[in-house]
């Protein structure tokens, strides 16, 4: 799991989808705010072998359960916590506005079955049709 609090530092070895995605996310973030980053947005990137213990530990919750009343993915009634997903083929985006001050968290989880089983599987259910 990587944590990303400054969008400009971002690793060589990055997917160049990803990179640019991120790119784009701070540029969008810059026209409104001219504030460190790390103030208002950090980013998350699921990597090979992450499983939810791994996320829950870098967001300090589950994307997987809901954070108002508790219920999880699959039981009746979820609603994710999520503000919106959206899929962009090798990645989903998943954004979480935390406080009322805008500041969230950009979780960017691998559109890959290799991904944690139930993190995708929320992914799938909940983004727009997407294509690899």
């Amino acid at each position: 799991m990587l944590t990303i609090h400054d969008g400009e530092a971002l690793p060589r070895a990055f997917h160049p989808s990803l990179r640019e995605l991120i790119k784009l996310r701070v540029s969008q973030l810059r026209s409104n705010y001219d504030g460190p980053m790390e103030e208002i947005v950090c980013f998350y990137v699921v990597e090979a072998g992450d499983g939810q213990e791994q996320v829950t530990e870098a967001l300090g919750f589950s994307p997987l359960q809901n954070l108002v009343d508790g219920t999880t993915f699959g039981d009746p009634g979820f609603e994710p916590s999520f503000e919106w997903i959206s899929c962009h083929g090798l990645w989903f985006e998943l954004v979480f506005i935390l406080t009322d001050d805008g500041f969230g968290h950009i979780l960017f989880v691998p559109n890959d079955p290799g991904t944690e089983f139930d993190l995708h599987s929320l992914c799938l259910e909940y983004a727009c049709r997407c294509s690899n």
